[in-house]
């Protein structure tokens, strides 16, 4: 009998504790210091650009319900797939109605880690950089 591509191994060694981490303070003016400060600014600019994506999508997409809906028969339901016609400048877009379904991770980890340590593989080994106290 072979064992299944998912699942945990016979036994499931504990992990040893983690180590305090390794203090490292990038010298002023160094590479590490001035990439510390593109990428601060970097992430300051995505993130400002992501508020003005979130804000201009949903004016979109109240601009064309709206439209829709003035000629629909009065009561009508929008249809859950409008096709939004590309111009010569600009593509064309599809406009969706969706209704996400979550997966409770937390719970599931809590009331069942049999499924998740069935279910679990292991990632890629990779260095993490996170702003420090965040």
């Amino acid at each position: 009998m072979t064992q299944p591509a998912y699942g945990p191994p016979a036994a499931v060694p504990v992990p040893p504790p983690e180590p305090p981490p390794y203090s490292y303070a990038a010298p002023e003016a160094g590479p590490a210091d001035e990439l510390l400060r593109q990428l601060e600014a970097a992430k300051a600019a995505r993130d400002e650009a992501e508020a003005v994506v979130r804000s201009l999508t949903a004016s979109i997409e109240a601009a064309v319900a709206a439209d829709i809906q003035r000629v629909l028969p009065s009561g009508a339901p929008l249809p859950p797939v409008i096709a939004i016609a590309g111009t010569a400048i600009r593509p064309g877009y599809t406009m969706r109605w969706v209704t996400p379904v979550l997966l409770d991770t937390k719970r599931i980890r809590k009331e069942r880690p049999d499924i998740v340590a069935y279910y679990s593989k292991p990632g890629t080994d990779h260095w993490e950089l996170r702003k420090a106290g965040g």
